[in-house]
């Protein structure tokens, strides 16, 4: 049986490699995050894992929030209120959703969604317009709580959902996409952490020897001792994924980028 310390250093391992694919390819939450958590600790429950994954999500989000905020970067408030509320409503409903899902269902659901992000991800990608004009206010609410409900349900935090959807419904312009995705999974990860713990108040968390140190730190169904390790990732890893993404042209990234996803959902669905 692994020690404490071994499966520390493990998750700082893990961490690191996943610190560098955040960057590499441009992501984050969940999409890297519970695969690799299910990896290391395949005894998490479903709640578990995307209580943790969104604490990931929200740790991140306002640390990029707050430097592009320091840096002069600004929200478009139609879009904060729109889509923003759509996602915010919509997940507690997927949290709802995830609360009775067995670990067999949840990992198909998670596979199929990231075979779907795949091939989005290489045939569907559409173009910033910034002449196309703002949708009504009922349209971006709408598409919000879609990627809200599936945000709860699956655990990521709808960083591959948010950027597509942005790209497809505003005019914003390219620099201003990667701002708004963020402030927009804090409109996700905020109301999913108490929509969460009040949904699986009653629940027991994971026994596990290895596991033990970290669970004084847990609220529910949320690891925050795992959130805290896997924050120390994108610090260490962020700078070696920024280098590799800049020697592969964007084509390479994207193909890079199903083919992982791919690799992840088929194992996730014939495991």
């Amino acid at each position: 049986m692994l020690t404490t310390t071994t499966i520390v250093l493990l998750l700082i391992l893990t961490a690191f490699i996943v610190g560098i694919l955040s960057a590499l390819f441009g992501i984050g939450g969940g999409v890297i995050l519970i695969p690799a958590l299910l990896f290391l600790f395949p005894n998490l429950t479903p709640q578990e894992l995307i209580g943790t994954s969104f604490g990931m999500i929200l740790l991140n989000a306002l640390i990029n929030f707050r430097t592009f905020w320091r840096k002069g970067h600004r929200l478009n408030q139609k879009i904060l209120w729109s889509l923003g509320s759509g996602i915010a409503l919509g997940v507690p409903f997927g949290a709802a959703l995830s609360s009775s899902l067995e670990t067999e269902q949840f990992q198909q659901i998670f596979g199929a969604f990231l075979l779907l992000i795949a091939i989005k991800n290489q045939f569907f990608t559409p173009e910033v317009n910034p002449d196309k004009p703002f949708p009504s206010f009922w349209l971006m609410l709408f598409f919000g709580s879609q990627i809200g409900i599936v945000a709860g349900l699956t655990g990521i935090g709808g960083g591959s959902m948010i950027l597509p959807a942005l790209m497809m419904l505003t005019p914003l312009p390219l620099w201003a996409l990667s701002f708004h995705s963020q402030a927009l999974m804090l409109f996700a990860a905020i109301p999913a952490l108490p929509s969460l713990i009040l949904l699986n108040q009653d629940m027991e968390t994971t026994a596990s020897v290895v596991l033990a140190p970290l669970n004084a730190l847990s609220t529910g169904p949320i690891h925050w001792g795992l959130v805290l390790i896997f924050a120390i990732g994108p610090l260490a890893g962020s700078p070696i994924g920024l280098k590799l993404a800049s020697k592969i042209t964007p084509n390479q990234l994207k193909l890079l980028f199903s083919l992982l996803l791919t690799g992840i959902g088929f194992r996730f669905i014939f495991s």
